[in-house]
């Protein structure tokens, strides 16, 4: 099975998103693929876990959530970028702070301890922390105006914040999430 931890954004910031992807939508025909998660903020990208090992990892993420001091994260840039599988993806930026970089290095020091390690398709130096708005492939690409977007001088910087509270373990059976989803198996409150 796959897995993923996230931060879950507060109620009036998870409407201020999905209004805006609405409108990036009827205005640059973006999709609404990745609306099908609840919006948030990888901690760990998907990685592989072991049904046997399900239970462990859940006892892992309660004391792993009991550990985390509510904090404020910053969104503040529109950025585009590509994945295995979608030539483009949308997302808001996450300002780089050093309770998110501890918290991604924390996570994979205990998921190592843990599983013997979880490898992700993005880990350490190369995670880049952001709430994805739009997953775009081939198809969709073929009726979004993504370069319009992209240049819009006066494109979305939304600047949003918001004080951390959730933190949320996505689970799949399958390798295929891309098309398949994640259900959000648990989510835990931060205190």
């Amino acid at each position: 099975m796959r897995v993923d931890i996230a931060i879950l954004p507060d109620l009036s910031t998870r409407n201020t998103v999905s209004r805006l992807v609405w409108g990036l939508h009827r205005q640059y025909r973006i999709g609404l693929r990745a609306a099908r998660h609840p919006w948030h903020i990888s901690l760990k990208q998907p990685f592989a876990v072991d049904d046997a090992d399900l239970a462990a990892l859940e006892t892992f993420f309660d004391a792993f959530a009991a550990g985390i001091r509510p904090f404020t994260i910053h969104l503040d840039e529109l950025a585009q970028q590509s994945s295995p599988t979608y030539p483009v993806v949308l997302w808001l930026a996450a300002r780089e702070t050093s309770e998110l970089g501890a918290l991604h290095q924390q996570l994979n020091a205990g998921l190592q301890e843990l599983l013997g390690g979880a490898p992700a398709a993005f880990d350490g130096r190369m995670f880049r922390f952001h709430m994805t708005l739009a997953l775009l492939d081939a198809e969709d690409i073929r009726t979004a105006d993504i370069p319009r977007l992209m240049s819009d001088p006066a494109r979305v910087a939304p600047n949003l914040s918001f004080e951390t509270n959730q933190l949320a373990m996505f689970i799949s059976d399958t390798d295929e999430t891309d098309r398949t989803g994640f259900l959000t198996y648990k989510v835990k409150s931060l205190t």
